[in-house]
């Protein structure tokens, strides 16, 4: 077990390999910053250990755990599609960062919440349920225009709030926060589902 790093960090494998998890984490998060959300959120998915268990063939040549992020997919001939050192903090904290900061868009910011999402433009709504300590807080973006980013309007329990700060509440109780309607980013357009029409959304009360 000692040697289990010296064996293994041949040429594309460990870093220099087909998939080198931290490193590509950190390339995806300038896509979606930028507005090419589409990519960033096929790229990002496709990172996702699971994507790499999807069949027998796969999981069998992946070889290892399916459910916890890899440092490494290698692409050596001997070990292409094999996956190396799992259960690595490192990529798996700026993973998790991703989704939910540059993806879904709910990142800290000076003692509050920013709300700023950047989503596919088929995605008609997204929900996050965030828990800060005892106090959880459900969180629906509708995006009925099919667009990719910013929040125009927020409701906090019904309220009006100006977006996209949420104020951090701390009194251990559920609160319900609407947000709508995304706009478009540069070189965006409003497109339909593929069917000639809107996104449908679910049956929920609307922002006016």
């Amino acid at each position: 077990m000692r040697c289990r790093k010296a064996c293994l960090d041949l040429a594309e494998t460990h870093g220099d390999g087909g998939q080198y998890t931290h490193a590509a984490i950190w390339v995806l998060w300038a896509p979606a910053e930028l507005g090419d959300v589409e990519r960033a959120v096929d790229l990002f998915q496709r990172l996702l250990p699971i994507r790499h268990a999807l069949t027998r063939e796969a999981a069998a040549r992946y070889r290892t755990e399916p459910y916890v992020l890899a440092a490494d997919v290698y692409s050596a001939p001997a070990w292409t599609g094999r996956g190396g050192w799992t259960w690595y903090t490192g990529a798996a904290a700026w993973a998790y960062r991703l989704g939910q900061e540059a993806i879904l868009g709910v990142r800290p910011s000076r003692g509050a919440w920013r709300l700023d999402p950047h989503i596919p433009a088929r995605w008609p709504e997204l929900e996050v349920i965030l828990r800060d300590g005892a106090t959880v807080v459900r969180i629906v973006v509708e995006n009925p225009r099919g667009v990719n980013s910013g929040v125009e309007r927020m409701l906090l329990d019904g309220k009006p709030i100006e977006p996209p700060i949420l104020p951090r509440l701390k009194d251990g109780r559920t609160h319900e926060v609407l947000a709508g309607v995304l706009r478009l980013m540069r070189g965006c357009e409003v497109r339909a589902n593929g069917h000639g029409r809107a996104p449908v959304r679910a049956p929920m009360c609307r922002i006016p």
